[in-house]
């Protein structure tokens, strides 16, 4: 009979789930009326465990141009 060869496999690790906030810029705390009060809210957010995960920024003709932000943190 031939050798028996076992291959190895490390142990899956269990990746951490994440939840995600869907933000504009005209939604409450971010309505931010100039970039020193995003950047606390931002901050304030970090403090929180968010990270800003995506920014979508886009001109709409009715209303001006529009921010989207994604947010993420690792759920508990």
């Amino acid at each position: 009979m031939g050798a028996t060869h076992r291959m190895y496999s490390p142990p899956m690790r269990r990746q951490a789930m994440k939840e995600y906030k869907v933000v504009t810029h005209r939604d409450e705390p971010f309505a931010a009326t100039n970039s020193e009060n995003l950047e606390a809210t931002l901050n304030k957010c970090a403090t929180e465990g968010w990270q800003v995960a995506n920014t979508v920024s886009r001109l709409q003709f009715s209303s001006g141009r529009s921010l989207i932000m994604v947010l993420e943190r690792d759920s508990n």
